[in-house]
């Protein structure tokens, strides 16, 4: 197989993005249907000014499947081409393949000798006809033609988007002069219709969709840019007629102006909407996080597309529409696009031609009218998805020609390219650019952004001149940290449109007050981007107030004097409140809710919405879910499971995360903090306080923020772990002296764990061992018993396998028992401290260690099989003691009437937890206290019984270990 290398446009659809481009889609779908086939592929995802992600300057690897994904920003392909170079010499290709126009422009640049696959997505020169419409002038168009040339002077094989454009690209070839004698009879061009692949596939079936009945709300959907091919004029007189007819028929768009390009058809669409008659039934969302696309497109019930009539849409393609065919959604639209013909044929859309909003309109309401038709249409849709659009299908020509690449018969013919792009162009070119700054950003944010640009490029350019004489080398570069593997796709549960729904049909909208606490070392570009995911959120009345953890230095001071400017006075309020007023600030004391956040805690859109909502719906007082980890790659890392709340593991770990929607009769905040305390130990604190007040605490099994991770140096990053960790361990000892408990806490074995010691118990302790044929196995687990006796009153007395052990007959003052089984060994000297010290925390019932093979490696740690959670190395509450090794009281066992059946102890231990927690009393595990389980002991498979464990295995497990003992 072969070594090939992809250059692409980013981001893509798995990366934290609020742009999906059908460039960046195309590129994905390439590279990873060559993996799939078996090649090793190197990609490099483009961004461009319009989707720079974070951080602003990228050059990130991540790793997903086969493929190794670098994400650079587009200056870095200009500005540092040997960086770019070295990676391409490094992995040492035998192809190299440009997706869409600027990507193979920038590809032609590394292609040296190598076979070279040049993708041409949609005719150029006919986007550049649009184009310069739009700006009302024709400077533009060499600009494209000069980005276009040195591709078709260099490419090996090209490919288009649509068969039509496969004859104009033949044709623009002939006249570059590459159609020659050598060449005759070789295909230069394939068409290759854009895709979907498997993956999306399955993410969009999965979306739950509900059957829609004749009369009920019917959702039209627009999705993506508005574009320069767009007709914004024939869009909106569709739907009004076609509402004018169906008083059930609303409109949603996501998406909209394209800054940097094209931003007029969105303004004239939005300008329309305002003066609509039919305005409420509107909602044009704007641009959403890639993430929420599916379910957008789960709760339409059609999509709509509009085209203008161009050569750009008779020779293009719109990739939209592949995700409104997987989501199985009927398509109305314009008769231009190839695609639209084929969806037509099929039978999933209904078209009009091109200027005509009353055959739109008409299309419209049929489907609102049949809704089992417009159903029908749907899947009709989805099976042409799968079986004809497939990347696996679609993309067959550009599979075969990686079995063998190879240069075309002529190699390549180059024509002098004496032109230059004239300074009038040039200076035309960035005024357009100022003019859209300035626009979208203000005068101030624009010097800034120039101002930066410049610095840049002279950094860059001395690092160049210093790479070319020597000076600087690759030992001098920041080593590369190792490729994560990105996620599998996902998607919210359910669009903006329908969360905001569900929220306006609550008895009373609730105030959400949003508490964002900065550090004066926070950046100013992770609070900017902290805030502006905020303003994201569906409802007016949710409201920020940023507090200071001390004074900001000037950078983030200036920050935060922006802020007003650029957010929504009415939802962000900046004040220099200490922690000490917040809950006096009148926001906050006049709220239902209350959320507490750090900065670079990145709320997904639809967070606030699902936190308030199911608190309000389970009656909950404090709702937290899962967030994940996302750094400079820009993808976001697995979400790590969490269980259920109880307060000993909150003791133990901060566990409820940093997103948690707290109401506010139990919202409790430190009224003193120490003076620059972390946010994180003071969100904590605040989980500590809060969850002491509540009775109901809700865990959501959901991803609701993403926690950005800052690529500072590992010194840093340890130090500042360490004064967090330090303030979090005086928050866990002040909780305690709250609680009454008489407890002392330290640092855990674990990073960012806690160890609550109880005092020492008072008693005498009898430690149960039953007898065993194999006296050296008895020999070794006693001897390692003894060592933890020392300083403790403990009896250690021996029973029969084959009798019942009853409590009653032992005599004697003892307060605590242990039994251990003679097949494992305590491996500390401490084992017994470990136990009892948990025992002795109230209404604790029982106690197990945590077991461990020979080879080190987990026999059982306090959770049932079936479980897949973490921070099983804390003590915590477990659904029920291991037969193996547990602790508990004499007064326990003798209330229970219940001799310990030594044969079928796992049966009686099920029946006596239950019992026990039916009390109310807690079942414990702890890692502190660790025995090994002996290779010859046949009850080294043992596990806990669950509450859904019947026993029996286990039970006939004791009963066939003890035969063996007594056959010995």
């Amino acid at each position: 197989m072969s070594r090939i290398v992809v250059f692409g446009h980013g981001p893509m659809r798995w990366e934290a993005s609020t742009r999906l481009f059908a460039l960046a889609l195309r590129s994905w779908h390439f590279a990873n249907t060559l993996a799939r086939a078996g090649h090793e592929v190197l990609l490099f995802a483009i961004r461009g000014h319009a989707s720079e992600g974070w951080p602003p300057e990228k050059i990130t690897r991540v790793r997903r499947g086969r493929v190794t994904v670098w994400s650079i920003s587009e200056h870095m392909c200009h500005e540092r081409p040997e960086l770019i170079g070295g990676k391409i010499d490094e992995f040492s290709p035998s192809a190299i393949v440009g997706v869409n126009r600027d990507p193979a422009a920038v590809a032609v640049n590394f292609a040296g000798g190598l076979p070279f696959w040049a993708d041409i997505n949609g005719d150029p020169l006919a986007e550049a006809q649009v184009k310069a419409s739009a700006l009302g002038g024709d400077w533009n168009v060499n600009e494209w033609y000069r980005t276009l040339v040195p591709v078709l002077a260099r490419g090996d094989h090209f490919s288009t988007c649509s068969r039509a454009q496969r004859h104009a690209l033949i044709g623009q070839l002939g006249m570059l002069g590459r159609l020659t004698a050598k060449n005759d009879g070789y295909d230069f061009v394939s068409a290759v219709p854009n895709s979907i692949d498997d993956e999306e596939l399955e993410l969009m079936g999965r979306m739950p969709r509900r059957p829609r009945l004749p009369g009920e709300r019917f959702v039209a959907l627009w999705s993506g840019g508005f574009n320069t091919w767009t007709d914004p004029d024939v869009l909106f007189e569709s739907i009004e007629l076609a509402m004018d007819d169906a008083p059930e028929l609303t409109f949603v768009s996501t998406g909209g102006a394209i800054g940097g390009h094209h931003t007029d058809a969105y303004q004239r669409f939005e300008d329309h909407v305002a003066r609509s008659r039919h305005r409420k039934r509107y909602e044009l969302a704007g641009w959403v996080q890639t993430a929420e696309l599916p379910a957008y497109y789960a709760g339409a019930h059609a999509a709509i597309l509009v085209d203008r009539f161009s050569y750009e849409g008779t020779l293009g393609a719109r990739t939209r529409m592949l995700d409104w065919l997987a989501a199985s959604l009927p398509i109305v639209s314009t008769r231009l696009s190839e695609i639209s013909l084929d969806v037509e044929q099929a039978g999933a859309g209904l078209l009009a031609e091109c200027g005509d909003p009353r055959g739109l309109a008409n299309a419209l309401l049929m489907l609102v009218r049949d809704p089992e038709a417009a159903r029908a249409r749907g899947e009709r849709g989805r099976c042409f998805a799968h079986e004809v659009c497939r990347a696996e299908r679609q993309l067959a020509p550009l599979l075969e020609w990686a079995r063998s690449p190879e240069r075309a018969p002529d190699l390549e013919h180059r024509l002098p390219l004496e032109w230059r792009p004239t300074l009038a162009t040039r200076a035309r070119k960035q005024a357009n650019l100022l003019r859209g700054e300035l626009q979208e950003r203000g005068a101030r944010e624009t010097l800034d952004k120039a101002s930066q640009l410049g610095w840049r490029k002279l950094r860059h350019g001395t690092e160049r001149i210093a790479s070319r004489l020597g000076l600087l080398t690759s030992a001098d570069l920041p080593l590369e940290p190792a490729a994560p593997e990105a996620p599998p796709l996902e998607a919210p549960r359910l669009a903006a449109f329908q969360w905001r729904e569900r929220l306006a049909s609550l008895k009373s909208m609730p105030k959400v007050a949003v508490l964002l606490l900065l550090e004066p070392t926070a950046e100013p570009h992770v609070l900017d981007w902290t805030l502006t995911q905020f303003e994201l959120q569906y409802f007016q009345s949710f409201r920020l107030v940023i507090a200071t953890l001390g004074e900001p230095p000037r950078p983030l001071a200036e920050t935060l004097a922006r802020c007003g400017e650029r957010h929504r006075p009415d939802r962000v309020e900046v004040v220099r409140l200490g922690p000490t007023a917040l809950t006096e600030h009148y926001t906050v004391s006049s709220a239902d809710y209350v959320l507490l956040l750090a900065a670079g805690t990145l709320l997904r859109p639809d967070a606030i919405a699902e936190l308030v909502t199911h608190a309000d719906s389970s009656n909950a007082e404090i709702v937290f879910g899962l967030e994940r980890v996302i750094d400079a790659r820009g993808v976001p890392l697995e979400a790590q499971p969490k269980q259920e709340f109880s307060p000993e593991r909150l003791l133990a770990r901060s566990s409820l995360g940093p997103a948690v929607l707290y109401a506010s009769r139990v919202f409790s905040f430190a009224t003193s903090p120490p003076s620059q305390c972390p946010a994180d130990a003071l969100l904590y604190d605040a989980a500590l306080r809060s969850t002491e007040r509540a009775t109901r605490i809700v865990h959501l099994p959901h991803v609701l923020c993403q926690v950005w991770q800052s690529p500072h140096p590992e010194s840093e990053l340890l130090a500042a772990a360490h004064r967090t960790r330090a303030a979090e361990l005086g928050a866990v000892r002040e909780a305690l002296l709250r609680r009454g408990l008489d407890a002392t806490a330290e640092p855990g074995p674990v990073a960012g764990t806690f160890r609550v010691r109880a005092a020492p118990p008072n008693g005498d302790v009898l430690v149960v061992v039953p007898e065993s044929r194999s006296k050296l196995r008895s020999a070794r687990a006693l001897a390692s018993l003894q060592r933890g006796a020392l300083g403790v009153h403990v009896q250690i007395v021996g029973v029969p396998g084959h009798e019942d052990f009853d409590v009653s007959s032992t005599g004697g003052s003892h307060r605590f028992i242990v039994f251990v089984d003679p097949g494992v060994e305590a491996l500390h000297a401490d084992w017994l401290d470990g136990l009892l010290s948990e025992l002795a925390l109230p209404h604790t019932a029982t106690v197990s260690p945590k077991l461990v093979r020979r080879d080190g490696t987990t026999l059982w740690d306090g959770r049932p099989d079936d479980t897949n959670t973490e921070w099983w190395d804390i003590a915590q509450p477990t659904s029920a003691p291991h037969a193996l090794v547990f602790a508990t009281t004499v007064e326990l066992l003798r209330q229970s009437r219940l001799p310990l059946d030594v044969r079928a102890r796992t049966e009686r231990l099920k029946t006596l937890a239950a019992g026990w927690r039916r009390a109310g009393l807690t079942l414990r595990y702890t890692p502190h206290s660790t025995f090994a389980v002996q290779p010859e002991n046949g009850e080294a498979e043992l596990r806990a019984p669950s509450d859904s464990d019947d026993g029996r295995k286990l039970a006939a497990a004791d009963g066939d270990v003890e035969n063996r003992w007594h056959r010995r």
